[in-house]
This record gives structure tokens, sequence and C-alpha cells, in this order.
């Protein structure tokens, strides 16, 4: 296993992916944290290289998560390299998070659940044609491992099934 990425590497990955991105529309989730990070700086170069175009969304929810002033550093960060940032505030208080703690469950759940409604929603509102639309989360393997992680020992430790 090579344990090195930079942008080649990227590319030697993924070239099937970013060849076919030309005739799609192409949107890249943003987390705000540095693996989310990298893909953006990746997709900044590969979109020259291999000529297409992609779109950043972000979630904001939970808001306690990025504060309106983190929001706006990062979202300076990524204007001044030219990626704007679609910021898609999500209007639900956080009583989710209440209950998921009251009832020993992972809250992370209940955020993810809440953010995949909402963008679900916006994709019905906005895709026109499904078989030309390219999803690219911004997560790393060790993000997902991490979610995964939480899950199982959440459900150890809460008695509940996996």
């Amino acid at each position: 296993m090579n344990n090195h990425l930079d942008y080649e590497t990227f590319v030697r990955d993924n070239r099937e992916y970013l060849e076919g991105f030309k005739d799609k529309r192409v949107i890249v989730t943003y987390g705000g944290g540095k693996d989310a990070s990298v893909i953006l700086h990746y997709f900044l170069q590969a979109q020259k290289e291999f000529g297409f175009s992609f779109e950043t969304h972000a979630m904001i929810y939970p808001k306690h998560v990025y504060t309106a002033v983190e929001q706006d550093k990062l979202d300076n960060y990524w204007k001044d390299r030219g990626v704007p940032i679609i910021w898609h505030t999500i209007d639900e208080d956080e009583s989710a998070f209440e209950a998921a703690m009251k009832n020993g469950t992972n809250p992370c759940e209940a955020c993810h659940a809440i953010k995949r409604k909402h963008s679900l929603k916006y994709l019905e509102r906005t895709v026109t044609d499904w078989n030309k639309l390219a999803i690219v989360i911004g997560w790393s393997l060790w993000d997902i491992v991490g979610y995964t992680l939480e899950y199982i020992f959440g459900s150890v430790y809460t008695d509940r099934e996996a």
C-alpha cells in the first residue's frame, strides 16, 4: 500500500473518474476539515487538467460546530483560491442531540441523518438529470472508519444492535 499521497498519486488512482467529470454536474461536499480541504485543493488542480467544473457545498449543522467566524475564515480562504462554497444553513433545533444523549445513542447519528435529509431535499430541487450528477464526498477513509467505530462502540455500550 502506498502511504504517500500527493496530486500525482491522486490523479493516478482516480483518473477514470476525473476523465468522466467533463459532462457531469460535479458536487463536492465540504466539511471544513483537513481531509475535505485536501480534496478541494486537488480538485482545483484537476479541474484545469481534466476540463471539468465543480460546485462545493457545505451543510451548517449543528451550528455550534462552525461558528460564523470560522465559516467566514473558511469561506474567504477558499474564495481567494477560486472556490466559492455554497453554505446550506439547516434551521433545525438541536433537540435530536439532546434526545440521543438522553437515550445513550451517538449524537453523530442524529447529525448525519439531518444533513442527509436536507442534502436530499436540495438535490431533489436542483438536479434535472440524475445520470449527469457526480457527488464527491469530502471524507477520507479514516473519517469513515472513525464514524463506523463510533457506531459500533456506541451500540456495544448502550445495549443496542449495530
